[in-house]
């Protein structure tokens, strides 16, 4: 239940730096991070190793010169869980207006919300459950978006999990009333469909 106001870094983490190996753990509770400024994390900046939570908690307005506007993340097997926070108009020069995992840094985020973070938003996370994305603020409505699509940043990533793969063309599938399989888009599933597939059938150029 702590406020870390307007604090600078020169490098890493304007509010708060946290680090430690593999079998440390750190918890921030019901924290607001308003206004910190630095090159890597903004707000905070995760060292190597250990593991996070971030629970209950604010970001507003923080601002990194480089990568990760509140929260960098840094690689090497550290994890950072984040339940129940609010992340808003943060920014980062590059990549990660709200957080920024590098490498195999693994952000999980869950029951939270990210708004008007220059994009894209969070960097290397996984969608846990329960994520409300909004490109503006306004945009969104008791934690829900109303009418902005929630935005990655990352082209294709259709379900907003933060990553582009096979799951976005299967969600977009399933939004369309299209299933696995259906090349035609007939509604079926039937030699059409691999008819298309043989005539398509060679090496993609």
């Amino acid at each position: 239940s702590c406020a870390f106001d307007l604090n600078t870094a020169t490098d890493q983490g304007g509010a708060a730096w946290f680090n430690g190996g593999s079998n440390s753990y750190h918890i921030v509770v019901g924290c607001q991070f308003t206004g910190n400024e630095a090159f890597l994390g903004g707000g905070v900046y995760l060292g190597s190793g250990g593991t996070t939570a971030l629970r209950a908690s604010s970001a507003t307005s923080n601002h990194a010169r480089g990568l990760g506007g509140f929260v960098f993340l840094e690689s090497g097997g550290k994890t950072l869980n984040v339940v129940e926070c609010q992340l808003s108009n943060n920014s980062a020069v590059g990549f990660g207006g709200g957080m920024y995992a590098a490498g195999d840094g693994l952000i999980a985020v869950t029951a939270s919300s990210a708004c008007g973070n220059s994009l894209p938003q969070l960097y290397g996370w996984t969608n846990v459950g329960d994520v409300t994305l909004c490109l503006q603020c306004d945009d969104c409505e008791d934690g829900v978006a109303s009418d902005a699509p929630c935005n990655t940043g990352i082209r294709g990533d259709f379900n907003c999990d933060g990553v582009y793969n096979e799951a976005d063309y299967f969600d977009m599938q399933a939004d369309l009333g299209i299933c696995p399989g259906d090349l035609t888009g007939d509604g079926r599933v039937d030699g059409q469909d691999l008819g298309l597939l043989f005539a398509a059938w060679g090496l993609c150029l």
